[in-house]
């Protein structure tokens, strides 16, 4: 029997699709909105693949308002994107130097990447660049209000 560690800071594969197919779940009621995801595949500490792109696609929601970007540079895909919605990523630190708005969308209210107080129900982008959400309502606010943003505000 073998033993794996996983951190409670991480998703494992089924929540991760369990969150973006939330995600699509909101962008689907919100006109002129399209979701780009960054497929990489998942392989876990042996090295054996857990999560493989066909697996990952065919778990996904039916939509017209997303697609999956497997070969594409994510610099680009940031410069292209508007806003990054992440769980835990290191890109998110990378979207914030592109000065663009960054949502942290945790469902299972049990993580949040950066955690500050200010962040925390800042649905509106009110008080800062990035927010930390936890339930749909919350997301499709945040993401209605991306048309009024002035992220100079910030700088």
């Amino acid at each position: 029997m073998r033993a794996f560690l996983v951190s409670l800071t991480f998703e494992i594969s089924e929540e991760y699709i369990k969150q973006i197919n939330t995600i699509i779940s909101v962008i689907d009621k919100i006109k002129n909105f399209h979701l780009i995801i960054k497929f990489r595949p998942v392989y876990n500490m042996s090295n054996n693949l857990v999560l493989s792109y066909e697996t990952f696609k065919n778990s996904l929601i039916n939509s017209k308002n997303y697609t999956i970007s497997v070969k594409e540079n994510l610099s680009s895909l940031l410069n292209a994107s508007d806003c990054l919605i992440s769980y835990s990523s290191t890109v998110i630190e990378e979207m914030l130097n592109y000065k663009k708005p960054v949502i942290l969308f945790d469902s299972f209210k049990r993580y949040c990447h950066i955690p500050h107080k200010i962040i925390k129900n800042n649905s509106e982008f009110k008080l800062a660049p990035i927010n930390y959400l936890t339930n749909t309502s919350q997301l499709q606010k945040s993401l209605k209000s991306l048309k009024s943003i002035n992220m100079n505000k910030f700088q």
